[in-house]
């Protein structure tokens, strides 16, 4: 659902946040959101029982048994990047599906646009000043990652005896045979929640759950704010309520306040009790965005809803 308020509008912005931390069988490694891609990369290579790599198959079951656990939740759809499969074509523009300066691929995106680093040949095919030395230079949050070369989960579909692979070294995509032995790196749909995340909470007549009632029912909205590692933090905070108009068929909203403060631990506390809510449907949304700058930014923003049905 969009929300569409008077005053505010939404906008993304494409960023690698660092979450925190997950532990695995691997130990504990950072968690990395990347914010255009809605992925969530675990900072740590798979280098195989010998350290020098793995073969595909291996990597796609290591990182299919992947679990790992923040002290939200533990997570277990892990996998390994994709890339957009197609007919092997080298160029160095980016528009083919071999070569350099590809973003299409989730390593391709983390390494030229995610961390910002230039390839060995630049769009024309002229070498750059990286060819010697490497050109991963610019890691981030990044400690575990290599100037290596790293398997896709993508199988190569012309022939399923290859795969598609991204080098970090060099910042080229190709395809190579399933039997060759390099790095594997995991990543997992959405971003993850973490012990840092603001939790936002909003009940109805004391619950989560959708909450239905007869007109002249008492309702009773309450909200409460966990800080998680943004405490003292500046943010905007978001208390809207939205009615559904049945005549034009959409959601309307009508923002009952909006502020910028720090945040801080606000203990549940009920806003308002009252029985004059007519016949219809309703959402109770409360959050805080963590850009402070009197818009939506869905990539930092944290919120909760109830919904409310008065028949």
């Amino acid at each position: 659902m969009v929300l569409l308020v008077s005053g505010f509008s939404m906008k993304a912005h494409a960023l690698l946040e660092l979450l925190g931390q997950g532990t695995s069988a691997h130990g504990t490694c950072n968690l990395i959101y990347d914010t255009d891609l809605d992925i969530t990369w675990y900072d740590y290579t798979h280098r195989g029982p010998i350290g020098v790599g793995d073969t595909w198959q291996n990597l796609l079951d290591w990182a299919e048994g992947l679990e790992v656990t923040t002290s939200a939740a533990t997570y277990s759809a892990w996998r390994l990047p994709s890339t957009v499969d197609g007919p092997l074509e080298y160029g160095n523009d980016g528009t083919t599906t071999a070569g350099y300066n590809i973003t299409t691929s989730e390593m391709g995106h983390l390494f030229y646009i995610g961390l910002g680093n230039e390839g060995s040949k630049d769009i024309h095919g002229e070498y750059t000043d990286c060819r010697i030395g490497g050109c991963l230079t610019n890691t981030g949050d990044f400690q575990d990652i290599q100037g290596s070369a790293y398997y896709s989960g993508t199988e190569y579909s012309v022939d399923p005896l290859y795969s598609w692979y991204f080098s970090l070294d060099r910042g080229n995509q190709s395809i190579i045979t399933i039997d060759r032995v390099l790095y594997g790196v995991a990543v997992h749909p959405g971003r993850l929640v973490t012990e840092f995340d603001p939790v936002p909470d909003i009940k109805a007549n004391g619950g989560d759950d959708p909450v239905i009632l007869d007109e002249g029912d008492n309702l009773t909205v309450s909200i409460g704010l966990a800080p998680g590692g943004y405490d003292t933090v500046n943010a905007d905070w978001f208390l809207i309520l939205l009615y559904y108009d049945f005549s034009a068929s959409l959601w309307v909203p009508a923002p009952i306040t909006g502020f910028q403060v720090p945040l801080f631990y606000l203990p549940q506390r009920d806003i308002f009790s009252t029985s004059i809510f007519p016949w219809g449907a309703y959402i109770f949304f409360w959050g805080v965005d963590l850009i402070p700058n009197g818009s939506f930014d869905p990539s930092q923003l944290y919120s909760d809803l109830v919904v409310v049905a008065v028949q």
